[in-house]
């Protein structure tokens, strides 16, 4: 009945039919077997047998057997931890919590170059803010015009993702390699590409489905959020172009959605929210609205949402609508209109003082509306940024992504409004529980096929799984070896 899994970390594993070996059963009496670090006695060549336990495990010998830690009585089989559900404009957990975005962005190791991670990942907790859209970049091959930073590897992704969550703050991981005003590598032409069907799959499909960032989502896909690419997309406002440009951005994001999901399914990944940024620096609203499919009344909102497989989707808007075009209050306010009766899931997933990377005196942003109004109308807001801007001063909220912005009031600073603003400020931010942030990444884990995988353990550093049947072997070196597994 239970499943075997036939080698582990390049040992055979023994098989339950092996002649001479008994097994210790552990759940016979769970009142007695239920503290963490309960001493264990299994004699050599015996099978230990645990039903519904946690074990903690460790990797010894250069990873050639298991060394058991620990174990706890778990009682019935746990629920397995499970991606957050968009539930209207907010994420919800799987205890029914749900947490409405007010955050920021973070441009991750000061953008490249700074090991900060855990300092400033620390002081963004500490703002209050439940989110944090993370700026990753895939591709740092070239292009750099200050060299090519080399902090951007998969394990310090995933250092990124668990320095936030485990500190209570949900991360939105963002890849920021074909953002419309800085991709990096596409050579002085980008427009040519922005709707470029190939170098979408290149630059975005194809990192979110290498081996080796699935691996890392899929440890962490409980208290994750992916935004597949920073404002992707170019579609305009000229009649005569835009709806041609319109369906190749759907047919990117469509064909990209179709692929990415199916290749997480393959991988052990659960339905991961997922986020969309809107063509045309993110600012064009009236692209969700619009019916540009020929022959179709659908709306493109609803056919992009109806892509995903999952039907676990979300559209973020990045609100650099400035002044200086024509932008004032009342129309500040008919647009989050317009978002809030839209009837599918959207978010402010940018807001700033200016527009356009310009300077701080030019393309001024009513940042205070969009901020009042996001918060009338229920919507989520991530300020951009939380330091590092290098065009505007004014829009980083720390100067050094550490140093929060004095209490005392300031009533015209972005910095201090979005920190302490009674209605929208971030100390007034709700937290959800996610489920297993404090954990160590666990390197063990049970996709659908139920077989278990144990990999990228270093010798010594533990890995812990639920287990229905977990059946081990203590081996004369006193390591354990895995004989069998069957997941809760």
């Amino acid at each position: 009945m239970r499943a075997l899994w036939t080698r582990l970390c390049g040992i055979p594993a023994l098989m339950l039919a092996l002649a001479g070996m008994g097994t210790t059963a552990l759940a016979g009496d769970p009142a007695t077997m239920n503290a963490a670090g309960t001493t264990v006695t299994v004699p050599v060549g015996q099978l230990l047998d645990t039903w519904y336990y946690d074990v903690r495990l460790s990797v010894a010998g250069g990873g050639t057997a298991l060394r058991l830690v620990d174990f706890a009585s778990s009682g019935p089989a746990p629920a397995q931890a499970t991606p957050l559900t968009i539930v209207g404009n907010g994420f919800r957990n799987a205890a029914g919590q749900t947490l409405l975005p007010r955050g920021v962005n973070v441009p991750v190791f000061g953008s490249g170059y700074t090991e900060d991670l855990d300092a400033v990942a620390q002081a963004v907790a500490a703002s209050g803010a439940n989110m944090a859209r993370l700026v990753w970049w895939g591709n740092t091959a070239n292009g750099w015009t200050q060299g090519a930073p080399t902090l951007y590897t998969v394990a310090n992704l995933e250092r990124a993702i668990q320095a936030y969550a485990s500190r209570g703050v949900l991360p939105m991981l963002e890849l920021h390699d074909a953002t419309r005003y800085l991709a990096v590598g596409m050579g002085a032409d980008k427009a040519a590409l922005w709707n470029d069907a190939a170098e979408f799959r290149r630059r975005i499909t194809a990192f979110w489905t290498r081996a080796d960032v699935m691996d890392g989502i899929r440890r962490h896909q409980h208290h994750l959020v992916v935004n597949l690419a920073n404002e992707w997309g170019y579609v305009g406002w000229d009649a005569a172009s835009m709806g041609a440009n319109a369906l190749a951005y759907l047919g990117n994001y469509e064909q990209a959605l179709a692929e990415l999901r199916a290749a997480w399914a393959r991988a052990g990944i659960g339905p991961v929210p997922l986020v969309i940024d809107m063509p045309d620096n993110g600012t064009n609203l009236g692209f969700l609205s619009r019916a540009d499919t020929p022959g179709s009344a659908k709306v493109n909102a609803s056919r992009l949402y109806a892509a995903d497989p999952a039907a676990n989707l979300m559209f973020s808007v990045h609100a650099y609508w400035p002044e200086n075009y024509g932008t004032n209050a009342q129309q500040i306010a008919e647009l989050l209109r317009l978002l809030s009766v839209l009837g599918l899931p959207v978010t402010l997933g940018e807001v700033g003082t200016n527009a356009n990377g310009s300077p701080c005196d030019t393309d001024r942003v009513l940042w205070g509306d969009v901020m009042q109004q996001a918060q009338l109308r229920g919507v989520g807001t991530l300020a951009w940024a939380w330091y590092q801007d290098g065009s505007c001063a004014d829009m980083n909220i720390t100067p050094d992504g550490l140093t929060l912005p004095p209490a005392q009031p300031a009533a015209n600073s972005f910095a201090w409004q979005i920190a302490y603003n009674a209605s929208y400020g971030l100390k007034t931010a709700a937290r959800i529980d996610i489920a297993g942030a404090a954990a160590t990444p666990s390197a063990i884990y049970t996709p659908a096929d139920g077989r278990l995988r144990i990999d990228a353990l270093s010798a010594g550093n533990p890995a812990r799984v639920v287990a229905r049947s977990l059946v081990l072997v203590l081996q004369p070196s006193g390591l354990f070896v895995l004989d069998s597994y069957q997941p809760p």
